[in-house]
């Protein structure tokens, strides 16, 4: 991700069974939080859920992480800011 160029921005909404339209190329947080996410692939190669503890991912960066979705449930950082 280019630091002068971070993406489209997107409101984050967690879901359990929606995926983002697109993936992003990186997330913001508005607050520091647990979030759970899936990676980028399909369920058969290569897709994996993880959970992000709150000390990784401080407030008010923008982190590049390429993500499918963000889990409702364990996931309480918010609001969240998706850019693709």
């Amino acid at each position: 991700m280019n630091r002068s160029d971070p993406g489209i921005p997107f409101t984050i909404t967690p879901s359990d069974s929606v995926d983002f339209i697109n993936t992003t190329r990186g997330i913001a947080l508005g607050a520091v939080g647990t979030v759970v996410a899936v990676t980028r692939g399909t369920a058969a190669s290569g897709r994996a859920t993880v959970t992000i503890a709150p000390n990784v991912l401080a407030a008010g960066v923008i982190h590049p992480i390429v993500l499918m979705r963000i889990n409702l449930t364990g996931t309480s950082a918010t609001p969240i800011v998706g850019f693709y």
